[in-house]
């Protein structure tokens, strides 16, 4: 499974959503605009499947935005 990011609009960091799912199931799923809390920032922000981006497992690219190694180092608010 990957963690689920999106770009605080604010600070630009990654910001960990809380949602972790294989690509296909996040397709396939009736999200479609969802709100968060950044720890970045301290706003609110609102997301949808658009601005999601997928954390790379480390046996393989994923179809995604952004790597585990770019998501670690743009911001340090993410928690396992």
């Amino acid at each position: 499974m990957n963690r689920i990011f999106i770009k605080c609009p604010t600070t630009r960091k990654l910001v960990f959503t809380g949602f972790a799912m294989d690509h296909a199931i996040f397709e396939s799923s009736p999200i479609e605009q969802n709100a968060i809390h950044c720890p970045a920032c301290g706003k609110d922000h609102e997301w949808q499947k658009s601005d999601a981006m997928f954390e790379a497992e480390e046996s393989g690219p994923v179809s995604s935005h952004c790597s585990r190694a770019q998501a670690q180092s743009e911001s340090t608010s993410f928690r396992a």
